[in-house]
């Protein structure tokens, strides 16, 4: 499968071709990258293969890849960027978050489902190693389900998408533990906590996400109860999502849990983000 990657203004693309090169080259390989006006690394230029081919635009691609990495940081830019990608039958992983709005996410979904190509978008906290032990712990049975905090860093004021450039890692951990609490129908309560750039939701009456100050010493956490876990992704997690997403490629999922993986934390921050622009 000839491989493409859009998207030179983020960290990853030296990881990405060096992970692609590992693969049997009978199989998949990295064939063009978008440099949309950046001149490739010289760090990056020392894994491409001479032959691979560097177009401007990410829809440049088309023609040239039989699937397209868009690691771009601007998630408000997501749909001109991929919705011509889908269209021209490529399938899509897309680096977090998704987009910015429900409208928007429905509207990529829903594209690649009707173009039966495969579309993914997940943090790489989804599968943080602790994450287990935090489900584990979180059964409470029959009874109610105890108090769940979710926090971390994130800065309400990214040029790259505002508090969902990175609180999308604490939808998406949400998800992983009580998809439930995403459901537009959970009331929503957002305030500024009394330290500086903290921002805290409500998220129905047994969820809390804390939004801490990027530049602070605060990682990402959950808590359940009285336990704490800090959580940090797998050391190859980036890896194990194109793998992933390559697998895919062949048998694309478009059912409904599905969609909801990728609407509904795109739509919780969504809400979160308005719920904060009409504080004072």
């Amino acid at each position: 499968m000839r491989i493409a990657l859009a998207g030179l203004d983020s960290s990853r693309p030296v990881r990405i071709a060096r992970h692609i090169a590992t693969l049997d080259p009978a199989c998949h390989r990295l064939t063009a990258i978008a440099a949309e006006g950046r001149t490739p690394s010289s760090e990056l230029r020392s894994v491409l293969h001479p032959d691979v081919s560097v177009v401007e635009r990410p829809e440049d691609l088309i023609g040239l890849a039989d699937a397209v990495l868009e690691f771009g940081r601007a998630a408000g830019e997501r749909p001109a960027r991929v919705l011509p990608l889908l269209d021209a039958g490529l399938p899509v992983l897309v680096d977090k978050p998704l987009a910015l709005t429900r409208d928007a996410a429905e509207q990529l979904a829903e594209r690649a489902r009707r173009c039966g190509v495969a579309l993914l978008a997940d943090s790489g906290y989804r599968t943080a190693p602790a994450l287990a032990s935090v489900l584990e712990a979180g059964d409470p049975g029959a009874g109610p389900a105890p108090l769940l905090r979710v926090s971390g860093p994130a800065d309400p004021a990214s040029p790259w998408g505002g508090l969902a450039f990175y609180g999308s890692h604490h939808a998406q951990i949400l998800q992983e533990l009580r998809p439930g609490a995403l459901a537009e129908t959970v009331p929503l309560e957002v305030w500024r906590g009394p330290v500086r750039g903290e921002v805290l939701a409500q998220v129905g009456e047994r969820v809390q996400l804390r939004f801490t100050e990027p530049a602070g010493p605060d990682g990402f956490a959950v808590a359940i109860g009285d336990r704490s876990v800090a959580l940090a992704p797998a050391p190859d997690y980036l890896e194990r999502s194109i793998d992933r997403f390559l697998a895919e490629c062949a048998a694309p999922r478009h059912d409904e849990a599905w969609r909801r993986r990728l609407v509904d934390p795109v739509a919780l921050l969504e809400r979160i983000t308005g719920e904060l622009l009409r504080l004072p």
